[in-house]
């Protein structure tokens, strides 16, 4: 068999790999990252860490911006922006204002924003699982609670996709 060009690349060595690696530690600040992160992690301990370091390290913002912008909800551990975004979408869901949404909010909204192949039982399933205290009620807490768990794996990318499709007129 004849040798592929990996089999013909002599390998770097260690003092190579090592001065590249230094260059680009220092061309990134990977020490004042690593640093601002470790120090606002024991500043401001936020509820999840390392939702709160994938929030900051995504966003495309300075790092004191992006620290701000990840700070999370003592409560909810989303950053205040998600929090922001997602009390947008609760509000929508509450029209009478009264702090609370019912089932029939829920089924009211699916069925206006096109998601009305969601089998009803779908529907209340959802609402089950938001309704954390079994009171045919969902207050903003009980919704932020479980959007807020059900988008952590998100991107700020895909979060923003989300809300701009939820919050569509």
């Amino acid at each position: 068999m004849a040798p592929t060009a990996l089999d013909t690349l002599s390998p770097l060595p260690d003092s190579q790999i090592m001065q590249s690696g230094t260059q680009y530690l220092t061309q990134n600040s990977i020490d004042r990252l690593l640093g601002a992160l470790l120090e606002n992690i024991a500043r401001n301990k936020p509820e999840k860490p390392v939702q709160w370091m994938i929030d900051v390290l995504s966003s495309s913002s300075s790092v004191e911006q992006a620290v701000q912008a990840a700070s999370q909800d003592s409560q909810q551990g989303a950053g205040k922006e998600r929090t922001s975004a997602l009390l947008t979408v609760f509000k929508m869901l509450d029209k009478e204002g009264q702090g609370n949404i019912q089932l029939s909010d829920l089924q009211a909204y699916t069925s206006r924003y096109g998601i009305a192949s969601l089998p009803p039982s779908e529907v209340e399933q959802v609402f089950e699982n938001i309704d954390a205290g079994r009171k045919n009620l969902v207050t903003a807490d009980d919704f932020l609670r479980y959007m807020s768990k059900a988008t952590c794996n998100m991107t700020d990318s895909q979060f923003q996709d989300m809300i701009a499709a939820m919050t569509q007129a």
